[in-house]
């Protein structure tokens, strides 16, 4: 079965802010129910790390406009305005392509 090349995969990861894991733990619930009801919305996951104070989203969606839209929708934007507060450094976004299907 071929690979949709317009879907985009992506892992954003962050490192929580000492102290700060419960209300980075809530942000991140926060997202999931809307984000998941969004068009275009494949797949969206959280994980904490078992390396302490490492968060983790997965993220499938069916286009780069998709993820465009999510990223300009209000939830986002809520929790954005939060990260400066609960982690350390800048979210990390890697979008990925499949070396080989």
């Amino acid at each position: 079965m071929p690979t949709n090349t317009k879907e985009i995969r992506l892992i954003a990861s962050m490192i929580v802010v000492p102290g700060k894991e419960n209300e980075l733990s809530e942000v991140l619930r926060s997202l999931i129910g809307p984000t998941r009801n969004e068009p275009g919305c494949r797949r969206y996951q959280m994980y904490e790390s078992e390396q302490k104070g490492r968060y983790f989203a997965d993220e499938i969606w069916e286009s780069r406009e998709a993820l465009d839209a999510h990223l300009q929708s209000a939830h986002f934007k809520r929790a954005a305005a939060a990260f400066s507060e609960l982690l350390q450094g800048a979210l990390g976004i890697d979008i990925l392509r499949e070396i080989a299907p």
